[in-house]
């Protein structure tokens, strides 16, 4: 049996660019859906709502939804420390104390580097893959496209079934481990009896926000994942993998 080094090296590279497929897509479909999730008015509104932030927080609701637009505008713009103002019995004053200030800070850098860089770099890949895809093996690049979606779909389904079960059975626990984790520091232990932050957004509201999270991931695995299924049915391939191990070797 000879050796063909480039044969091996073709099969290494599409190895290779199909599993970091895989990883890519549950990354892609959560950084998505999380940035969506920080930049959107409607939730924060639906939370202050739900939780009866007016009556917390001592400030009327109209308040609460320009503090909330003006978040969403924060995790965009250049500025560095969150300066929302509202007005309280006719006086403009700051929303927002030092140390949940300080804490946002943090939270933004979060949010920008993780998220919003994060899912360019999956977008990235993802469109990287079908181009390069289609110049090293033209047609068959959808197949092995098709197989990527689908198992990075079932890797998401399992993935966030499990976080969403967590979230229900106990979030304390979880949440507690997210912060220490994420944060070098504990400006996120504030004061519900005290801090803005916490009132306009106490713990079930991120409860709430992970299921929502979750619950999306999971659609757009199912309604991506199933796509994929569909085509490679229809062209007669196998969605497993050993498949496209074997379709290596003819």
């Amino acid at each position: 049996m000879s050796f063909d080094s480039p044969k091996l090296l073709s099969r290494f590279t599409r190895t290779v660019m199909l599993v970091l497929l895989i990883i890519a897509v549950p990354f892609f479909y959560v950084t998505f859906t999380m940035w969506n999730a920080f930049n959107s008015e409607s939730l924060y509104n639906y939370g202050f709502s739900r939780y009866d932030a007016d009556q917390v927080t001592g400030i009327d609701n109209a308040q609460l939804k320009l503090a909330g637009r003006d978040l969403v505008k924060y995790f965009s713009d250049d500025r560095l420390y969150l300066d929302t103002k509202v007005v309280v019995d006719g006086q403009s004053q700051p929303l927002f104390n030092e140390r949940e200030i300080l804490h946002m800070r943090d939270v933004k850098s979060l949010v920008v580097y993780l998220l919003h860089w994060g899912l360019w770099a999956f977008a990235a890949y993802i469109a990287f893959f079908v181009v390069a895809g289609y110049m090293l093996w033209q047609k068959h690049m959808l197949v092995i496209l098709s197989r990527g979606f689908f198992w990075g779909g079932i890797i998401t389904i399992f993935m966030l079934a499990a976080i969403s079960a967590s979230a229900v059975i106990g979030f304390d626990a979880v949440f507690t481990k997210f912060h220490t984790i994420s944060f070098s520091n504990d400006l996120w232990q504030l004061d519900p009896r005290l801090d803005h932050l916490i009132q306009m957004f106490p713990e079930e509201f991120f409860r709430d926000a992970v299921l929502l999270v979750g619950g999306i991931c999971i659609l757009m695995s199912l309604v991506f994942g199933g796509i994929a299924h569909r085509y490679l049915r229809n062209k007669g391939e196998s969605v497993s993998l050993l498949a496209e191990m074997r379709s290596h070797r003819e």
